[in-house]
């Protein structure tokens, strides 16, 4: 083979491209050792130990005996690195890329199969990749296992192999110390600062990403978009706790016109295929910036390849988004005689849908599994919806919301009640505690309007538990004073009053609607309810005793909303167990493709089928039948199958074929690599 046609697909794109194969999260490792030991030495799976429910990279190591040794895979700080190893990486795929090439702690480094090595294309490593866990039961050839090569069989070509770079920026120590893990975490920081100053120059470079029908009015307003495109590293969302003083003061002294705070955190459009994120090649710090963004912000990277798959109509998830958004703007036109709760519960509704699909379906490519750590899968997901759903319908949405408060005459009460109590706010309020003084309100009303300018809900709880962290300190500066949890609510009504925002009763509602269950809890939920009450004491009648705990009103309108946010939660998770997103691939002479469907509990496998027969075009559809694979053998799905029967794993793969498809045939093809799998078959 042409060594400079193996050189144009790098190590990185076969794992990219192939992480079907070698990325087994569904299977344990008692079923990985059954098919590595059938494989030469070198070879790996990666899977999930099913009592750690921890990755662990499984590798045959000798001929004999134990064979196959498994090493722990460490998920933190954003990073992935082997257990007993001082490298870490950004992702799962360049952590197996590195030890392709280098050993580190194994004994040797890892092997990639055959069939991967000697692929020219990359229709050819898709074709290979729609396999998936059927690759390995395959064999190099009829009647021979899938064992090491005898001795008289000629040993693969050499690959080509670059000489190895370690970056020190990936070295830690193989357990960190707390003291060692809060310097790592103020490096971080400082690069995101760092970063951040970078951006305020002409990093953006090429075309602007604007979103659609917005244009740039002037240069200043250029240049305060790019002021921006390093914001969202300085904010933390892996935990709710207030930025330090550093970040604050970062926060405050950038922010932009109303109109460019969203559009300044896209990423520039890359093509199709186009996994992480792309500089100008002219620009070398530009390049540099990308590069820390995918080591220090990895829900960046998530976002980029899920507002990418959203706006590509052949895939599923794309289709979903793309037609819902059609379909909500229209809703959202019509919608003066609707709740504004209505509209938000809709979308909410839609978002746990699409994270569904996105977790069960596999469209993601890479899989989100191996670029961000597991606890931070959920929390990636939801900002990169937030992303492509929330953002388009922001400013629409925004109108839609104050329109129907304006009607219902909420927003006009919250306004002159704001009024009404500037004078003697504090005595109408009942505080009794230290509040905030003139540059604190000043701050404290820079974070909420920053808050309006958002789309995202996490992004505005995080803002708001900063200004009522703010308040907590403030209520503590009176000496011989004592401070007590009911003095909270008069002195964050306080600073609302001072601040002077109405449209804080439309955040806050967009907050209590839009936020998954998981954030409603804890501090997030406790803040949140707070700013809510807050505002019910503002709207107090004027004359009637302060009261520093909750009037039954209010009591009663929040138990009503956990209840029913609650319901909705264990609706959509009751749904979830009743349905199932499956992967389906089609193969016939000529063509092959693969698609996400979704199998609703109750519609029986012909049902499912005939969905296959017009996705695909077939033309005689009772020479077809779907097939799973069950016990390690490909086999008709029973015609009485229900979703829930495919078990709990992720990424159910099912295939399409005609019934007396020739399954021997298939593997001698995609195993041996010697024959050109052929530019004829293509993915739709």
């Amino acid at each position: 083979m042409d060594v400079s046609l193996q050189r144009s697909l790098s190590v990185l794109d076969r794992l990219l491209l192939t992480h079907s194969i070698w990325l087994q999260l569904s299977i344990n490792p008692a079923s990985t050792h059954q098919i590595l030991q059938r494989e030469i030495v070198g070879t790996f799976l990666v899977c999930k130990c099913s009592a750690s429910h921890r990755k662990v990279l499984c590798v045959r190591v000798g001929e004999s005996g134990v064979c196959v040794s498994q090493y722990p895979i460490r998920e933190e700080d954003s990073t992935f690195s082997l257990e007993c190893s001082a490298l870490s990486f950004p992702d799962l795929c360049r952590l197996v890329a590195f030890y392709t090439v280098s050993r580190d702690v194994l004994p040797f480094p890892l092997e990639l199969p055959e069939a991967i090595v000697q692929a020219t294309t990359h229709t050819q490593l898709e074709i290979i990749s729609h396999l998936g866990l059927e690759f390995w039961s395959s064999q190099t050839s009829p009647g021979l296992p899938n064992g090491p090569p005898p001795p008289s069989t000629p040993h693969r070509t050499p690959r080509v192999i670059s000489p190895c770079f370690i970056n020190p920026l990936f070295l830690q120590p193989p357990q960190p110390s707390r003291a060692a893990s809060h310097k790592r975490h103020r490096f971080k920081r400082s690069l995101r600062v760092r970063v951040s100053n970078e951006n305020s120059l002409s990093l953006s470079g090429g075309e602007s990403d604007l979103t659609q029908g917005e244009t740039p009015k002037d240069n200043s307003s250029q240049d305060g978009q790019r002021r921006t495109g390093g914001m969202s590293m300085l904010r933390r969302t892996q935990a709710l706790s207030p930025t330090s003083e550093e970040e604050d003061e970062q926060m405050m002294g950038q922010i932009p016109p109303d109109n460019l705070v969203d559009s300044a955190e896209q990423w520039p459009p890359a093509a199709r295929g186009t996994r992480f994120p792309s500089a100008n090649p002219t620009s070398t710090l530009r390049r540099m910036t990308a590069a820390f963004v995918c080591v220090f912000a990895p829900e960046r990277r998530v976002a980029r390849l899920v507002d990418e798959l959203s706006r590509d109509r052949r895939s599923t998830f794309g289709s979903l988004v793309q037609d819902f958004l059609e379909k909500q703007r229209q809703e959202i036109e019509a919608s003066t005689s609707s709740s504004a709760v209505k509209i938000l519960e809709g979308l909410r509704r839609f978002l746990s849908q699409a994270k569904s699909l996105l977790l069960e379906a596999g469209e993601i490519e890479p899989p989100i599994e191996t670029l961000v750590p597991e606890n931070e899968k959920d929390l990636a997901l939801e900002k990169a919806l937030f992303g492509c759903v929330l953002k388009p319908l922001k400013v629409q949405l925004h109108q839609t919301l104050v329109s129907l408060h304006t009607l219902d005459g909420s927003l006009q009460r919250i306004t002159d009640s704001m009024l009404a109590c500037q004078e003697g706010a504090l005595e109408r309020l009942g505080v009794r505690v230290g509040v905030l003084d003139i540059r604190g309100i000043d701050r404290a009303k820079t974070k909420l309007t920053l808050m309006q300018r958002s789309h995202s809900p996490i992004d505005k709880v995080l803002l708001l538990l900063q200004v009522c962290k703010s308040v907590y300190k403030a209520m503590g500066t009176q000496p011989d004073q004592p401070v007590g949890s009911e003095d909270f609510l008069p002195a964050l009504a306080y600073v609302l009053v001072q601040s002077n925002i109405p449209q804080l009763l439309l955040e806050t509602e967009y907050m209590m609607e839009l936020l998954d269950a998981s954030w409603l809890t804890g501090e997030g939920g406790y803040y949140l309810t707070s700013v809510y009450a807050s505002l019910y004491l503002i709207q107090s009648k004027p004359g009637t005793t302060p009261t520093c705990s909750l009037t039954s009103e209010t009591q009663e309108s929040l138990r009503e909303w956990s209840r029913r946010r609650g319901q909705e939660a264990k609706t959509q998770k009751d749904n979830q167990q009743k349905q199932r997103f499956v992967r389906v691939l089609f193969q016939d002479d000529s063509r092959s493709a693969m698609r996400t469907l979704l199998w609703k509990a109750g519609e029986n496998v012909d049902a499912l089928a005939q969905i296959c027969a017009g996705l695909f075009g077939v033309k005689e559809p009772q020479h077809y039948c779907l097939f799973w694979r069950n016990e390690g053998e490909m086999r008709t799905l029973p015609a009485n199958f229900q979703p829930h029967e495919l078990g709990m794993h992720e990424g159910v793969s099912l295939s399409y074929l005609r019934s007396d498809h020739d399954f021997s045939k298939m593997r001698r093809l995609t195993r041996g690599g010697a024959v050109d799998l052929g530019e004829s078959v293509c993915e739709e």
